[in-house]
């Protein structure tokens, strides 16, 4: 009796996610080249691999280079599909001009500084009052100058001006502004937020404001939709990664990984020091094992 069970696993048409920092970035927040060339190995024998990350374009272009990326790539937390070929957006989720007034008139009101993402003409253009403390330009020095990003200083942040496509909101400070602003959020509709500290700089955190559906889980599920993928494999690190799992039907924790998403992975790999992503993948799609010794 023939084993059709079989056959049709190898016919699934199968995604690969990874998220970024901490999973497919190393210790120095870079793809090594080894996992470069363990990836791209892969994706020349058959791995439909993308990357879903926290990260804007202008943050992300500067790391994929020299990764052969066939497929669109998931943007802020699932804000954007974005196709590195074309350098065009896919999908963008755009905040509803009320909650945008909304959240402007509050900030504004409480004095709290903020960054006000729109996207322009496939450029993201951030609109911001002076700056003031040295977190607000520490972001904007590790972001400026980059050809998909412009920063536009004002005393008038344009948030109400309906015709504008804006995709985020984003708080940067100490711990103490990043809790009061959270604090003024429940009770605003058409949101969802998420406030952590900097991986890099622990006195510096962030609070970004976006669209309910845009989460990484979701644009992974519009993903599979859009270009008729069976399977999804995920790799990841942090608690920002655990929808994406309970979503997925096969996930890969990296030894790095939080606790919480050990324990619902399917497997736990090597950490992303020890290029875990790439050497995963590479064993799955590489007859020749070469590289990954």
């Amino acid at each position: 009796m023939q084993n059709t069970r079989g056959t049709r696993w190898l016919r699934i048409k199968k995604l690969y996610i990874s998220d970024l920092d901490g999973t497919l970035l190393n210790q120095d927040a870079l793809i090594s080249p080894k996992s470069k060339l363990l990836l791209n190995a892969a994706i020349e024998n058959g791995a439909a691999f993308t990357i879903a990350t926290a990260r804007s374009i202008a943050m992300t272009q500067p790391l994929i280079g020299g990764l052969d990326l066939h497929w669109p790539i998931i943007l802020m937390n699932g804000v954007f599909l974005y196709d590195p070929i074309s350098r065009r957006y896919i999908r963008a989720l755009t905040l509803a001009p009320s909650t945008v007034r909304c959240l402007g008139e509050l900030f504004e009101r409480n004095q709290i500084p903020y960054f006000l993402y729109t996207l322009q003409d496939e450029t993201l253009v951030l609109y911001h009052h002076p700056m003031k403390s040295w977190q607000e330009q520490h972001f904007w020095e590790r972001r400026q100058g980059k050809p998909e990003k412009r920063f536009e200083q004002t005393d008038a942040v344009p948030y109400m001006d309906d015709s504008l496509q804006t995709v985020y909101f984003a708080v940067v400070g100490k711990k103490a502004l990043i809790n009061q602003a959270a604090a003024l959020l429940g009770n605003i509709w058409g949101i969802r937020f998420a406030y952590y500290s900097d991986v890099y700089e622990p006195d510096m955190w962030y609070l970004e404001i976006f669209h309910p559906d845009a989460d990484k889980a979701n644009a992974a599920k519009e993903f599979a939709r859009r270009y008729r993928f069976e399977y999804i494999c995920a790799f990841g690190d942090n608690y920002n990664d655990l929808a994406l799992f309970e979503c997925a039907d096969e996930s890969c924790a990296v030894a790095n990984a939080v606790e919480p998403l050990k324990a619902i992975a399917s497997h736990v790999i090597g950490a992303n020091t020890d290029d875990g992503v790439a050497r995963w993948l590479h064993t799955r799609f590489c007859k020749d094992r070469l590289y990954a010794k």
